[in-house]
This record gives structure tokens, C-alpha cells and sequence, in this order.
């Protein structure tokens, strides 16, 4: 993972890759900058998220538990994060430690069918009790990051990608 300053094109950090990885899933598949800007969440092909620090060059934490492709990351809050893997979950994270706070896992596009992968995640930025998560089914869901409950599920047609913002 490398990191610009883009007015001048300055490299401003370089992040090493897994040491102990097949170099196939040493790929970063998703970053987020932390409301701070000290750090960037990186989520990894093996499953795993790490949390670099952009001072000190270093892993300042290294989350696991997803057991598929990180897709997509996301801080919500000041300490919290979310991961959406190819696993069919969405993980909060708190990010003082390494404790998954929960899992989400989303429902199936139809009855009986494996859970879709998470495309994408972010957070509503004024209200930290929600957040949404679209994923390979046509569907967007809007849940709750306390119990990880479905709020609402919007059918767009077709797998897409989520952002938020108020209009």
C-alpha cells in the first residue's frame, strides 16, 4: 500500500506487504483513511484487515475473522470500522483493539441460497446506530450496527456500490 500526497505527487508512506502470505493474497482490496488522517484501514484478499499507521509506517493493529476476500472498509465514529467480505458479512470493528464488536450477516437473495457477497460498505455519517452494505445481489440493505438487524432493503436490479451522502 502506498500512500501520495497528490498536489505534488510525494510519496508520504509505504506499506509492506503480509510477510508470512502467499504473495497472491497479499493484495489490498480495500483502504479508508481515519476520520484523523494518522491512519488507513486495509482490507486484504486473505480475509484479513489491517490498520496502518501513516506516521510510524507500521501495522498498529491486524483484524481477523472474515473468511473470504476483504471487499470493501469504512470508519464510522471515531473508533469504529466496518468490513464487507465475500463471506456474505459485514464486521464492526472496534479499532482501540482487535475485538469484532459484530457480525452482520446479511440475508440471502432468495430463500435457501448462499449469502451474497459484500461489495461495498459505508457509514451514515450522522447516525452511528445504521449503516448499509450492498452486495453481488441486486439488493442494498440499510441495518443496524448494534444487532446487526435489517432496517430496510432496497432493490436496485443489479449489484452496485454504496456511498452516502445528505442531499
Amino acid at each position: 500500500v502506498k500512500v501520495w500526497r497528490v498536489e505534488n505527487g510525494e510519496a508520504v508512506a509505504t506499506f509492506a506487504a503480509h510477510a508470512a502470505r502467499a504473495k497472491a493474497l497479499q493484495s489490498a482490496s480495500a483502504v479508508a483513511f481515519a476520520p484523523s488522517g494518522q491512519s488507513v484501514l486495509v482490507g486484504h484478499l486473505d480475509g484479513t484487515v489491517r490498520l496502518l499507521g501513516l506516521t510510524s509506517g507500521g501495522t498498529l493493529r491486524s483484524f481477523s475473522g472474515h473468511s473470504s476476500f476483504v471487499n470493501s472498509v469504512a470508519y464510522f465514529g471515531a473508533h469504529l470500522a466496518l468490513s464487507g467480505s465475500s463471506d456474505g458479512t459485514v464486521r464492526v470493528w472496534d479499532t482501540r483493539s482487535t475485538s469484532v464488536l459484530r457480525t452482520v450477516r446479511l440475508p440471502a437473495a432468495q430463500p435457501g441460497a448462499p449469502p451474497s457477497a459484500v461489495n461495498s460498505v459505508c457509514a451514515i455519517p450522522d447516525d452511528p446506530t445504521r449503516a448499509v452494505a450492498c452486495t453481488a445481489s441486486p439488493y442494498i440493505y440499510v441495518f443496524a450496527t448494534g444487532d446487526g438487524s435489517v432496517i430496510t432493503r432496497l432493490s436496485h436490479g443489479r449489484p452496485v456500490a454504496v456511498s452516502y451522502t445528505h442531499l
